[in-house]
């Protein structure tokens, strides 16, 4: 630990308050904040909105700016919520607001529980596999590292602050980057295969295609080893995932390969889920798809790839 910081249980430096129970109307002057209302990064989602009506009941759970809220239970589990420059709201009863008794800055504790630490402590403390949850006892058994000066503690802020504004920024840069760069090879691909001039040909893919089928119509038995079996959850990219595969049987195997036997150099296409995402056959193996997979297999004057 170092000089001057401090380490605490959660429930000896502050105080946590379970939300508003009452929603009978959905028109009001306060906006409801739920839990679904939190996604997966701990913000909220600004479309989603519920609003009740004032009330003298509902003023007391009335929220500030930069006030925290704990997402109790269901897939936001431990997700921490810095309410701020929001419009007036009260907080439902599956959110957990957590009040500092102590001089400490909220923010330094919302940045905390995006770290490791805090998310060992959040599992270890949970109740429940499926459904994991936290309830108040337990949330006062986080312990949580800081610097007594607030001083410190605002320096450490703005410092998280400025280092989170540059990775935000340098993730969009990406984002752009690789937009730009499925932009340019997309408008190669039209380029291309809009030219249709002398020595072109243009054709119905039933006319140049030895063979295009789908797979079993039946659900298979799944095993934990056997032969590979796929579907459209293994061609979302434009490449098979040979990765996250499921297995079949001999006896499933021989039936199902009357039908269809894939092999090096055909190509699978979606049908649904990433419906018209296609991938090549690239390894010699033996397996079976399902019929969300049509299979293609070109005649001997066209190339795979080309296709």
């Amino acid at each position: 630990m170092k000089v001057g910081w401090e380490q605490k249980k959660l429930g000896d430096i502050a105080s946590v308050e379970y939300g508003f129970t009452d929603k009978s109307t959905l028109e009001g002057s306060y906006r409801y904040v739920r839990i679904t209302d939190i996604d997966k990064n701990g913000e909220l989602i600004k479309e989603s909105k519920m609003y009740i009506h004032s009330s003298s009941e509902a003023k007391k759970f009335l929220l500030n700016d930069n006030d925290l809220l704990m997402a109790r239970t269901g897939a936001t589990f431990a997700k921490v919520l810095l309410y701020k420059d929001y419009e007036p709201s009260v907080f439902a009863s599956y959110l957990i607001k957590i009040k500092f008794s102590e001089n400490i800055e909220n923010k330094l504790y919302w940045y905390f529980t995006k770290s490791l630490d805090y998310w060992a402590q959040a599992n270890e403390l949970s109740s429940g596999s499926a459904q994991p949850h936290f309830n108040g006892k337990a949330v006062k058994q986080v312990v949580f590292p800081y610097p007594s000066s607030v001083e410190e503690q605002k320096q450490i802020v703005a410092l998280l602050d400025k280092t989170f504004a540059a990775i935000d920024q340098a993730k969009a840069n990406v984002e752009k980057n690789l937009q730009n760069a499925k932009e340019l090879f997309q408008s190669k691909l039209n380029e291309i295969f809009t030219q249709k001039g002398e020595g072109w040909e243009e054709k119905k893919f039933k006319d140049v295609c030895a063979k295009i089928t789908d797979g079993t119509h039946q659900t298979p038995t799944y095993f934990d080893e056997g032969v590979i079996f796929l579907s459209s959850k293994n061609v979302t990219s434009g490449k098979i995932d040979w990765n996250n595969i499921k297995y079949i049987d001999t006896k499933q195997h021989l039936e199902m390969h009357k039908r269809v036997a894939p092999k090096v150099n055909d190509i699978l296409l979606a049908k649904n889920g990433t419906t018209g995402v296609a991938a090549m056959v690239d390894r010699d193996v033996v397996f079976d798809i399902y019929v969300s997979l049509a299979h293609i297999r070109v005649l001997r004057d066209i190339l795979p790839h080309y296709m």
